[in-house]
């Protein structure tokens, strides 16, 4: 049996996700191919190691990988939201592409864009394309009040 196929042991396992961990830190890495290169330089690991090992690791990919569960995440990583005011992890907002470029992020969560979406009944691309619109047409005045939810006021 050849070592690709073989099971890790606990030490090995460990070892693997010490070097992972070392490698994402250390690169920016965009796709899983690339991860692999780097890793087969240490170790040879089939692709479902790998997977459990990313997985253990609580490793996450927007555009690079990397370590989800640390608590000292990169700046870049964390966005607070305009209208619960909550930092959140970057992959929590969703990107719009129609007026920005595709680094752009909106400045409303999920969590609270399917909130007014259960509450309104609006489709949540909808919503979407109105946040992104309100965010690029006053881009140089935006305020968290523009992200108020107006519905309270009525109920």
């Amino acid at each position: 049996m050849d070592k690709v196929h073989q099971r890790l042991t606990v030490k090995e396992f460990e070892d693997l996700k010490k070097q992972l961990s070392k490698i994402i830190e250390r690169n920016n890495i965009k796709s899983f191919k690339e991860l692999q290169e780097k890793l087969s330089l240490y170790t040879s690991v089939n692709s479902n190691q790998l997977k459990n090992a990313l997985r253990a690791l609580g490793v996450e990919k927007d555009t690079y990988y990397y370590l989800g569960n640390n608590e000292n995440l990169p700046n870049k990583l964390i966005k607070t939201c305009m209208r619960c005011e909550e930092s959140k992890k970057f992959t929590n907002f969703k990107s719009r592409r129609e007026y920005f470029p595709s680094a752009h992020r909106l400045n409303i969560c999920n969590e609270c864009i399917r909130e007014e979406h259960n509450v309104l009944g609006t489709s949540i691309n909808d919503l979407l394309s109105i946040y992104e619109f309100m965010e690029f047409r006053y881009k140089s005045d935006l305020r968290p009040e523009y992200y108020n939810k107006f519905w309270e006021k009525v109920i």
